[in-house]
Formats: structure tokens, C-alpha cells, sequence
């Protein structure tokens, strides 16, 4: 879309066209003259209807664009500006939905006729800004949280769950800390620099809006980010609570199609496929089933895990890969066989002794395999194992490195322990070292001699059993540290657009682009660059993709759709009856009657809405799942909730992926209607149909209409009232009422 410069620029050249072209009278611009007072130009075809409405016969209605194209993506042309000089009255709706109109009014100066914007509302209502529409829905999802679910935030966002970005509530929980580990100096602010993301990776959000007249609980923000799809982490710091509610929700935009809209959707699949009670372990296998084990590694067939094919797969998992011996081809290049030394091997050694033990435990019958019932056993085991952080006992690792078995460790011992002996005695046998790589052993030879010496609490020149024992219980302390009050969760997104995130006081985010944050590189955001995402593509992606970045004053800020409403629709008859009885005074008195008469049928048609919808209406479901977010002031008006499920854009042709996306959101949340625009692909929509038939559906997803008339319709002989009379027919069987 163009910037206002550029609007004003090309409107410039179109009035030097115009006036090259000179005055061209009312036969030339509209056709066959008329008994007409004049002729009004109007934007969408719902406005040409108001004047219809209102003007009768006695005035001419012309649309300015004469494409079937979204007004909001219009452009007009320089015959489009000749035409406009030959009008009397232009009508727009306003709202930034027709965000060319300032400019070419501006442009067009003493030359434009009288323009005016349509949009009002009844009496006592207001106008459904996005950002209202918003925290209305974060309050409502943080005082009334659709799931009783708690997910336990990570110390390390390595280690930390993954929330899809759904609308609704999240009820996290912060790490539990042992309060003796933790000083106030690991509080301070250069602490928390230190562990710090400094500013590569961090979304910055673009706004934050006030809850201060909302229903949210006191002290509740309201943050505004703009993410693309990908992989994110989200950080949260606090001192005060140990565990709260967290709301998000996708922010609304008239056009733009892959918004997540204002509804409810999504609350009751927070965490059905990806986060339920048993999704929030640390590792694979707790995710894995053992009839799903039994079937991925029972490689001979006999129904029973064998240790072999046990042990294949705990090295094969990718959260145990350093468990195994990365034999592969891959692994060549890293030497990693080589990193590990000989403590690493024996803790390895270890871990594998102390499974085996646990399997031969688990197997009941001695068979030499584990049953579907066996292997339930022996993963619960792992699981205790796990929590219970299991690690062999100093005097184990002292009996393994004691080679003069005196019971102590001596430096020369724990040097080769660690790995340090190993390492001098390859650098001896190689002539060509230099003397960096000699000043780097003496280093490395002092910082272990500081350790041993540290873990010499007696001083005697040994390590006893005891003192080794403290030895690994400092480095598992250092390993685990991570600071208090600081802890993570990850979010994968899966649409751009504008997210709110509403969180109590004394909570602050920092939301962490993945590719920016350490320890996650490798989650997929090459391939999302490759795309055009990436800084130095930004440009090439815009032209490519056809979004333009968006000026401030070319956003939506409010679902534009009033004229969805009925009694809105009324409050915007009055609009247009004082433009006409101003532009054209004859026909005030005929203007009047008929406003009133149009206005009267507008009444009874929102009392068939309210005699349907709503706390005493017929139906009683109230949900709905359509492909745009197009009826916030529909659903405001009659208790509507409407659940926008993505892929179909109204106008567009979708994907195979997008029709994907789709089927899953069908199946997931039991949708059996779906509600698109008169102008959604009609292909799509069949082969969306086809993908849904099932037993529950034998004829697949019902497909039904819902007309948002700022395009004409189809069907010439449609107006406002026969189209919103389908809409309301079309609801009721949506809805089964």
C-alpha cells in the first residue's frame, strides 16, 4: 500500500490529467440524464444503499470504484478523480478504511465536491476501537481463566515448555529456588545484566495500553508486539508472586486477514495436543507412551523392549545424545568422542549401570524384555531417577581414579580425571605445538590445581571421598544456578500480526526473538529467513509479499464494519439524511420520509436479531467460526462470539497449507460450520469440505454466508435488508436454532 506522499504525489498527476481533459458535463460522467437533484459518489456498496435509502429516485448514486476490489486496497485512478469532479456529494465511511480518501481531498482542493464519512453510532454506544476490543478480552480471559492447567516456568530457556499463541488465559507458575542458595548479591542489577539479553533478540513492544477503566484486576499492563511467525521465548521477572495469570490475545485488524481477531478461540485448546498434564516434563520419553516405545523400538517384532533395543533408543533420543557414542559420519567433524573425559565416561558408565539395574528390576518375569506393563514400570523409574538427579558417590569415583589404591586421589589423579593428563600427554608426542599451546596448558594446569586445591578442605595434598562428594556437589550448584525471580516459557507463533499480553503487577516480559537468544539457534529461524524475513531482505520481502510497511495513520485502529449492525446502520441513515438535505434542500421533506420509513424496517430487523440471539433469543449456542474478522459490532450488538479460524482470506486464493491449517482447527475444535464472505474462493472452500467429511461429518464441513456488503453482491437483486435477513437466517442454522 502506498504512503501518504505517495497518494498525494499521484493524486497531483491526476488532477493535471483532469484538467487537460477539461469539464466534462453530467452526460459524459453519468450516463443518460436524469430528473435527479444531482448524483452522489459513495465508496462501498453499503453506503450506496444509505443513499438509496434516503435519496430514492431523486438522486443518482455512483461508486467511485469500478472494480469488484477491497475499498481499503483501492487506488483511485485519474479518471476515477475526473469523476469525482463531476459530482455533487462524495460519502465514505470513514474509520481508516478508506485510507486514500485524505489526500485525494486535499490534492483535489476547491475542485472537490462536498465529501462527508458515514460511520455513527446509536446513541449510548460506542465506537470498537481494536485496542478496547482488546483488553476487553484479555479482562475477560484473566477473571474467567478457561482451564485450571498451571505450566511451570523454566530456570533455563533451553529447558522451558512451548505455548502456542492462542487467545486466552495461561496460569504459569514460577521455579521453585532454595532460599539458602540464593544471597542478595545474586540480586543486584549487574547480576541480572550478566544473564541479561542485552538488546540482540529482544521484541521491544510497540505500545502499552491502559487497563485503569477496564475490568481487568487492578494494576494489570497491557503490552502490544508486533511478532512474526517463528519461535520466541518469553522471560518474566519477579520478586513478589510465585505463581500468576498471564492473558494473551491476538489484536484485530479490519483487512488484515491472518489477525486472530477478538474472540474466544483457542481457550479450549490451550494445550490439548502440545501441553497437557503429561507434556511438561524435560525430555522426550516422558512424552512417549509405553505402548509408543513398544512400537518405535521393538525392531524384532517379539511385543518386548530388549536392553539393546532399549539402549539404542536412549541414545538415539534427542535429548540423550550425550549419552551415546556419536559415532555417526555427522559427528566426525566435532571430534566429539574426543571431548569427553574420562569422568565424563565414567558418569556415562554410570548412568548406563544404574539403568540396567532399574530395567532388570522392571523385568518382572525375567524374559530378558520388557512388556507394554514392564516398560510403564521401568519409565516411571527413569522419571524418579531424574527428579531424583542420581550421580554415583565420591567413593565410587575415587575407587575408579585411584590407580595406587591408597583411597585418596592425588593431584596427578584428579588431573587425569578431569582429562588433563590426557591432554599433556598428546601435546609431548606433537612436535609442531607452539608456545601459545604450551602458555595454554600451564593456564589450564593452575586453574586445575585451584580446583583441586579448593576441594581439599583438609589440606593434606588429597582428595578423600568425602571431599569429592562437596567437589561435585559445588559443580552441580554452578551447573544449576540460574537467578532468582527470573524464569521462561516458550511461544511459537504462527501468524504475524499485533499481540496483547496483559500480566499482573509486579510481573515484567521481555520477549526474546529465539534466534537472538543463546541456546536456540537451531530452532527453524534460518529457514524462516530464507523467506525474506531476515534485516536485509526487508525490502525485497515488502515488494514480494505486497505489504508495505504501514504508516501510523494507514492502520486499522477500529473493525470498520459498524454498518454490520443494524441500529448502527439507523444512526448512519440520520448521517447521510442531513448531507442530502444540505446538498440538495428540495428534497429535504421526501428525504425525511423516506429515512424514517428505512429507518423503521432497520427496527424490526434488530428485533428478529435480538428475538434469536442474546440472553432471551431462541438459540442457545452463541459461538461462532467464520474465516475474517469482520463482526465485532454484530457480535456486541446480539452476544455473538465469533471464532476466526484462518486460511480462507475473503478475497485471496489460499494455500494447500493454508487449507491445512484449517482442517486441523476444524477437527480440533469440533467445528462443523463455518462462515465465509461472499467472495471467499470458491475452490477452496470445496476442497475445504472435501478434507473435513468423516464419520461424525459424511458430507463434510456445512460452508454457509456471511455478507459484509462493502463489495456489491453477486446478485444484482440483493439490498441491505435482504443480505442482513440472510445473515441472520444463516446464523440460526450455523447455530442449530
Amino acid at each position: 500500500m502506498s504512503k501518504p506522499w505517495q497518494r498525494a504525489l499521484t493524486a497531483s498527476l491526476m488532477m493535471i490529467l483532469a484538467s487537460l481533459a477539461g469539464c466534462l458535463d453530467a452526460e459524459d460522467v453519468g450516463g443518460e440524464p436524469t430528473d435527479a437533484y444531482g448524483t452522489v459518489m459513495v465508496s462501498t456498496y453499503h453506503i450506496a444503499e444509505l443513499v438509496s435509502a434516503v435519496g430514492g429516485d431523486l438522486v443518482n448514486v455512483e461508486m467511485i470504484s469500478t472494480t469488484n476490489m477491497p475499498i481499503h486496497d483501492y487506488e483511485p485512478s485519474a479518471q476515477d478523480i475526473i469523476r469525482l469532479q463531476g459530482v455533487d456529494v462524495f460519502l465514505y465511511h470513514g474509520l481508516g478504511l478508506e485510507p486514500w480518501v485524505e489526500a485525494m481531498l486535499d490534492t483535489m482542493g476547491a475542485d472537490a465536491p462536498t465529501a462527508s464519512a458515514t460511520h455513527a453510532m446509536p446513541s449510548g454506544e460506542e465506537t470498537l476501537d481494536f485496542e478496547s476490543i482488546l483488553i476487553g478480552d484479555l479482562c475477560r480471559y484473566l477473571n474467567s481463566p478457561s482451564t485450571a492447567d498451571v505450566y511451570l516456568l523454566a530456570e533455563d530457556a533451553e529447558e522451558a515448555d512451548e505455548l502456542h499463541a492462542e487467545d486466552g488465559a495461561y496460569n504459569l507458575a514460577m521455579p521453585e529456588h532454595d532460599e539458602e542458595e540464593h544471597d542478595e548479591e545474586e540480586h543486584d542489577e549487574e547480576e541480572h545484566d550478566e544473564h541479561g539479553h542485552g538488546d540482540e533478540g529482544l521484541i521491544e513492544p510497540e505500545e502499552t495500553l491502559s487497563t485503569a477503566d477496564s475490568e481487568c484486576p487492578a494494576g494489570t499492563t497491557v503490552s502490544i508486539y508486533h511478532l512474526e511467525e517463528g519461535e520466541y521465548v518469553l522471560e518474566f521477572e519477579t520478586e513478589v508472586l510465585e505463581s500468576f495469570t498471564m492473558a494473551m490475545a491476538a489484536m484485530g485488524g479490519g483487512h488484515a486477514h491472518d489477525d486472530h481477531g477478538d474472540d474466544d478461540h483457542g481457550e479450549d485448546d490451550h494445550g490439548e495436543d502440545d501441553h497437557d498434564d503429561d507434556d511438561h516434563g524435560d525430555d522426550d520419553h516422558d512424552d512417549m507412551t509405553p505402548e509408543e516405545a513398544l512400537s518405535a523400538f521393538d525392531t524384532n517384532g517379539d511385543s518386548n523392549l530388549s536392553w539393546d533395543e532399549f539402549w539404542v533408543a536412549w541414545n538415539t533420543d534427542d535429548d540423550h545424545d550425550d549419552h551415546d557414542d556419536h559415532g555417526d559420519d555427522d559427528h566426525d567433524d566435532d571430534d566429539h568422542d574426543d571431548e569427553h573425559t574420562p569422568l565424563e565416561e565414567m558418569l556415562e558408565e554410570h548412568m548406563a549401570e544404574t539403568l540396567m539395574a532399574m530395567f532388570n528390576e522392571s523385568d518382572a518375569d525375567s524374559s530378558g524384555g520388557l512388556s507394554v506393563e514392564e516398560l510403564e514400570h521401568f519409565i516411571e523409574d527413569i522419571e524418579a531417577m531424574e527428579d531424583d538427579d542420581i550421580m554415583p558417590s565420591g567413593g565410587d569415583i575415587v575407587y575408579a581414579f585411584d590407580e595406587d589404591d591408597d583411597g585418596v586421589l592425588s593431584f596427578e589423579e584428579f588431573s587425569e580425571m578431569m582429562g588433563m593428563e590426557h591432554d599433556h600427554e598428546e601435546h609431548d608426542g606433537n612436535e609442531t605445538h607452539d608456545g601459545n599451546e604450551t602458555s595454554e596448558d600451564e593456564f589450564m594446569e593452575s586453574m586445575m590445581q585451584m580446583m583441586f586445591d579448593m576441594g581439599d578442605m583438609n589440606s593434606d595434598g588429597f582428595l578423600n571421598a568425602s571431599e569429592v562428594d562437596m567437589m561435585l556437589e559445588m559443580m552441580g550448584e554452578e551447573d544449576d544456578h540460574h537467578e532468582e525471580g527470573v524464569a521462561f516459557i516458550g511461544l511459537h507463533v504462527e501468524r504475524e500480526g499485533e499481540y496483547g499480553i496483559a500480566l499482573p503487577e509486579g510481573v515484567s516480559l521481555h520477549v526474546l526473538n529465539e534466534e537472538g537468544h543463546e541456546g536456540h539457534d537451531d530452532h527453524g529461524h534460518d529457514d524462516h529467513d530464507e523467506e525474506g524475513h531476515d534485516d536485509d531482505d526487508d525490502e525485497g520481502h515488502d515488494e514480494e509479499e505486497g505489504h508495505d510497511e504501514h504508516s501510523d495513520d494507514e492502520d486499522l485502529n477500529f473493525d470498520p464494519h459498524s454498518w454490520l449492525n443494524p441500529m448502527a446502520f439507523s444512526a448512519q441513515i440520520d448521517v447521510v439524511l442531513g448531507v442530502l438535505s444540505a446538498a440538495f434542500p428540495d428534497g429535504a421533506a421526501a428525504f425525511e420520509a423516506n429515512a424514517n420509513a428505512y429507518k423503521a424496517e432497520l427496527l424490526a430487523l434488530d428485533g428478529e436479531f435480538k428475538a434469536a440471539f442474546g440472553n432471551n433469543g431462541t438459540c442457545s449456542a452463541n459461538t461462532v467460526a467464520a474465516n475474517h474478522n469482520a463482526y465485532a459490532y454484530l457480535a456486541s450488538a446480539y452476544d455473538l462470539e465469533f471464532v476466526t479460524v484462518h486460511g480462507l482470506d475473503p478475497e485471496g486464493e489460499p494455500s494447500a497449507e493454508d487449507i491445512a491449517g484449517v482442517v486441523e482447527r476444524v477437527n480440533d475444535d469440533g467445528i462443523t460450520v463455518l462462515f465465509v464472505e461472499e467472495y471467499t474462493d470458491q475452490s477452496a472452500v470445496a476442497s475445504l469440505v472435501q478434507q473435513t467429511v468423516s464419520n461424525d461429518m459424511p458430507e463434510g464441513l456445512t460452508v454457509l454466508t456471511l455478507y459484509t456488503m462493502e463489495l456489491a453482491p453477486m446478485d444484482s437483486e440483493e439490498d441491505y435488508m435482504s443480505l442482513m435477513t440472510k445473515n441472520l437466517e444463516n446464523l440460526k442454522t450455523g447455530l442449530g436454532c
